[in-house]
């Protein structure tokens, strides 16, 4: 290995390192958060702003489906500064007019359904624009990234959405409401926003050449299904938990899966420095050392995962104990251990999927997605007809595990991938210690 590569090897690893510590701090604080509001809140008040959080958390990628994906497609054709710059332009369009046709979606689903079920306007607009401002700043982030601007991307994906949590636990404080915290964390958001954009900060220009804007919109498409099934099977299962169980049960779920998320930040911060890495030697280096290095990859990556749930794990019931409150009423360790090993065995998906991206696949993965995700998400739903509450929690293990050999088969068949293996093996065994534990 030369000088340079030795070099730049050590800025990667350091770069993984603050991408990991920063979104395990961002995560960190909204654990802090969700326990505040859990100590607080009645489980009846809980489980509402749970329904909330996921709709935000739905928005939010749909705000921002597809963008960055068919933007990495395009960079084999887009190689120069310039070009590069005209694509970002494109991208930021398509998102505004993406947002824009979602906000209008939104209000149509609230008069006809939401408003319905109990939900009032004012939170479901400050809901509605923290999605937004939310989408915004995560697809600002990866586009800074994409440019190895690490600095500008740490910013734009830990301190904006860390702003927006300072705002809704100051909303919160003054008023502990549910709507308080939505509301903080729009205001909190939108001020960062601005003072970003006012900073000249991210690569907010705007595209009015229709030329350059009609193949980024065009390529969406299949991102877009990607990103409803992937909420659904997500924080969107929360509204179907509320319509098969209790609202005690609903808050449970949402808390545990808000705090599982962690685990599902740290792995994607490591992916963050990993996949335009990737991308670079894909087609320069030898399919064996390709393999080689994603298998390194994600052996760490897996060692990570393990240690960050059994850190969790073992420090979780002695902060219940501290925060006290309402926090004694979630017995939750047993379910969070299959959330966490859920995201663990996700790890062939997120190495198939770089391949799928880099070779502009977004019709075949959302196909994969669609056969996968149904297929999970059935197996989900019978799992908690027939074991009742424990079957949230490993429906969801189910879940992930049927995506990822689904998704990882169809790379292997086309490009002879090789299955990393043990990072899920090293995560799961750490995960099931303190877990049987805990029995």
């Amino acid at each position: 290995m030369s000088m340079s590569q030795a070099v730049k090897q050590r800025s990667m690893s350091w770069y993984a390192l603050a991408y990991a510590g920063t979104g395990i701090a961002q995560k960190g604080f909204g654990f802090l958060l969700a326990m505040w509001l859990a100590r607080t809140l009645t489980k009846d008040e809980y489980a509402q702003f749970g329904l909330l959080f996921a709709l935000q958390s739905g928005l939010t990628a749909f705000a921002m489906a597809g963008i960055v994906e068919v933007v990495i497609s395009f960079l084999g054709t887009h190689r120069d500064a310039p070009a590069r710059a005209r694509l970002y332009r494109a991208a930021n369009t398509v998102f505004l007019g993406l947002s824009g046709l979602l906000a209008v979606g939104a209000v149509a689903v609230y008069l006809l359904y939401l408003r319905g079920a109990g939900i009032g306007m004012w939170p479901f607009v400050c809901v509605l624009a923290g999605a937004l401002l939310a989408a915004q700043f995560l697809v600002q982030a990866s586009l800074v990234r994409l440019e190895e601007r690490h600095g500008a991307a740490i910013v734009f994906a830990f301190w904006a959405p860390v702003a927006g949590f300072v705002g809704a636990a100051c909303a919160f404080a003054l008023r502990p409401a549910v709507d308080s915290y939505f509301f903080g964390f729009a205001a909190a958001s939108l001020l960062t926003m601005l003072a970003a954009r006012l900073r000249g900060a991210g690569y907010f220009s705007a595209s009015r050449d229709a030329a350059e804007i009609a193949p980024v919109r065009k390529s969406i498409g299949p991102y877009i299904g990607v990103a409803v099934l992937g909420w659904a099977s997500g924080y969107g299962n929360v509204w179907v938990v509320e319509g098969l169980f209790t609202p005690a049960l609903v808050a449970e779920f949402a808390f545990a899966y808000t705090l599982a998320s962690i685990l599902q930040l740290a792995a994607n911060a490591m992916n963050q420095v990993w996949s335009p890495r990737f991308f670079k030697i894909v087609g320069t280096l030898p399919p064996h050392e390709i393999e080689s290095q994603n298998m390194k990859f994600y052996r760490l990556q897996g060692l990570v995962l393990g240690l960050v749930s059994v850190a969790f794990l073992v420090v979780l019931p002695h902060l219940q104990r501290l925060f006290g409150g309402n926090l004694s009423e979630y017995h939750v360790t047993g379910g969070l251990a299959w959330l966490f090993a859920g995201y663990a065995v996700t790890i062939p998906w997120w190495h198939a999927q770089n391949y799928f991206l880099f070779k502009g696949e977004g019709a075949r993965l959302m196909r994969i997605v669609l056969a996968t995700t149904a297929t999970g998400m059935l197996a989900w739903f019978g799992v908690m007809v027939a074991l009742g509450p424990a079957g949230i929690y490993l429906g969801f293990f189910l879940l992930m595990a049927l995506r990822s050999a689904g998704i990882w088969f169809v790379a292997r068949r086309l490009w002879s991938i090789g299955l990393p293996w043990q990072g899920p093996a090293i995560a799961c065994a750490l995960i099931a210690v303190p877990a049987l534990a805990a029995l």
